[in-house]
């Protein structure tokens, strides 16, 4: 019966090759899940290789089990093998075996001036699950001098940071080249999965008619926007019913929602514009509620999850990287 050498290429979502310490990988039969090739748990070669079954051949369908450390565990998609082959494979990292490096405030490229200064416009910002903690200014040195030892903290800076590059990515549609990120005027609250923001009314204006005329918009969608109202500070007064509402991009991955509510200044006792903004790993239905359950458990959508989903569509700079844990 035919064999072949598989030689396997891991690469993490940033396209760089997988270093892992001790992974396990397996080449399995679809047809009875027989074990056709392993390397038991170790160090990964760069280019681990098994000779398997090929075409023509009983069990010639085949897939890879991945069991790494630094890595989530994958079962990647069944494959046939006609002769010799190399395949290469993505694999995301595992949130608690890495540690964010933040670029610093001074050496953030020019394309992050809107970014900086809407940070400098910000004082006083809630962060989410930090009672009684708030960022009199998140620019400059206290931007870069935040308390690592506040998890939250560390979380919501890279969260803020994946959506800057999100909204600066998708530009308004009702315009010729404007980021969304273009509309927001000051943070309010930032937390792992979202940030709460003043924004410019015109955007409240352009995502109301996106919603009303969704059909001529292919690349959104509609989304209920209720259960997003306990998100935004009950200081902000923000009111139900047709002045809260949401919509969200199409991606299969990552996936945007914008949600505007108007609420009222406490200090100025002027109607504001507010947003809700998230990124959501998967855009399907059922993806979306898989990972709904998922957070139940582990305390909503990790960022450095989003952070591979983005360089894996390809999203350059994000202001910060990931580096393994010692």
């Amino acid at each position: 019966m035919a064999q072949a050498t598989l030689r396997l290429k891991f690469l993490t979502a940033d396209k760089k090759p997988v270093r892992d310490p001790a992974m396990r990988i397996e080449v399995c039969a679809v047809k009875n899940n027989q074990l056709v090739g392993a390397l038991r748990e170790g160090p990964v070669p760069p280019s681990p290789t098994f000779t398997v079954p090929a075409i023509p051949h009983p069990h010639q369908h085949l897939y890879v089990r991945v069991r790494p450390t630094r890595f989530h565990d994958t079962n990647l998609e069944p494959f046939v093998v006609a002769g010799d082959e190399t395949k290469r494979f993505h694999l995301f990292r595992r949130p608690n075996e890495w540690t964010p490096r933040f670029d610093d405030w001074a050496d953030l490229p020019v394309s992050f001036t809107p970014y900086k200064n809407v940070l400098e416009a910000s004082h006083d910002i809630l962060v989410v699950g930090l009672r009684g903690v708030q960022l009199n200014t998140f620019a400059g040195a206290s931007y870069d001098g935040i308390d690592r030892s506040k998890d939250k903290l560390v979380f919501a800076k890279a969260a803020l940071l994946n959506l800057r590059a999100k909204l600066t990515e998708l530009h308004d549609p009702l315009t010729d080249d404007t980021p969304w990120f273009s509309y927001i005027r000051r943070l309010i609250k930032i937390g792992r999965e979202r940030f709460i923001a003043e924004v410019d009314p015109v955007m409240a204006d352009h995502v109301r008619h996106i919603r009303r005329e969704i059909g001529r918009f292919e690349d959104y969608k509609r989304t209920p926007a209720k259960n997003h109202h306990r998100n935004f500070p009950k200081s902000l007064d923000v009111k139900k019913g047709n002045l809260l509402f949401s919509i969200k991009s199409r991606e299969d991955l990552a996936n945007l929602q914008l949600t505007l509510g108007r609420g009222t200044d406490p200090d100025t006792g002027n109607n504001v514009w507010l947003l809700d903004t998230d990124i959501d790993e998967h855009g399907d239905l059922a993806g979306h509620i898989g990972d709904l359950i998922k957070h139940k458990f582990s305390g909503g959508t990790h960022p450095y999850d989003v952070h591979d989903l983005l360089h894996f569509l390809s999203t350059r700079d994000l202001g910060y990287r990931l580096l393994a844990r010692p």
